[in-house]
């Protein structure tokens, strides 16, 4: 199932500031493979996180907003577009018997969810310049650090493969929802300093001018 020979070799990518998508690996459990494998030829990884916000009026205070009260969020949702391999397919990189490997095709053969770990390696001007933050770890491969969000308990909701007569590369399309998101802190013993707990400090505390912050203003 891993894709191997000259024509899947990992080439160098350059090391800027701004974000780039060669610096982002994507990785699963596929099946049949130990650790966390990568996803494979992706073109596209998108996250998407939603919430509603409630409007809170007053009768006799006119078209006023007094308040915007958030509400629970909505699931977290991934979007996947991979390249079809013929030894490994969306399913296979996911844990499930797929492919030439077993008779997963659709989703209600689907059991049990999946965790994704996603990481921007810190380029060589990220860490000298600006140093280590206390949201990295370790990357996969390498000795470089990087930022690492897990996507936890993760279920397919759509898939789907191109094929055209024109288009001769066979690509996949996959949407996931997740049931949480962390970093790779939260996962570690709770008895450790560094843990995050229920009631950490997230910031943007104070930060409005309603809420008697400054406003970002001196």
């Amino acid at each position: 199932m891993k894709a191997e020979g000259y024509i899947y070799r990992q080439d160098m990518t350059p090391n800027t500031r701004v974000a780039v998508t060669g610096k982002n690996r994507v990785y699963s459990y596929a099946h049949g493979m130990e650790g966390w494998t990568q996803l494979g030829v992706v073109s596209t990884f998108d996250h998407s996180d939603s919430r509603d916000v409630t409007a809170v009026r007053g009768i006799g205070f006119g078209d006023q907003i007094a308040e915007l009260v958030p509400g629970v969020s909505a699931a977290y949702e991934l979007t996947v577009n991979r390249t079809l391999l013929y030894l490994s397919d969306m399913f296979q990189i996911f844990g499930y018997k797929s492919g030439v490997d077993g008779l997963v095709r659709a989703m209600k053969h689907h059991k049990w969810p999946f965790d994704i770990r996603s990481e921007y390696v810190f380029t060589e001007i990220k860490e000298v310049v600006e140093g280590g933050k206390s949201g990295t770890a370790d990357a996969i491969l390498g000795d470089a650090s990087a930022l690492v969000t897990l996507y936890e308990a993760c279920w397919m909701t759509s898939y789907g493969t191109s094929r055209g007569a024109e288009d001769t590369v066979i690509t996949e399309d996959g949407s996931v929802s997740a049931t949480d998101i962390s970093d790779a802190l939260s996962s570690i013993a709770v008895d450790d300093e560094n843990a995050y707990g229920p009631i950490s400090e997230t910031g943007n505390n104070h930060k409005s001018i309603r809420f008697g912050g400054s406003g970002g203003q001196n």
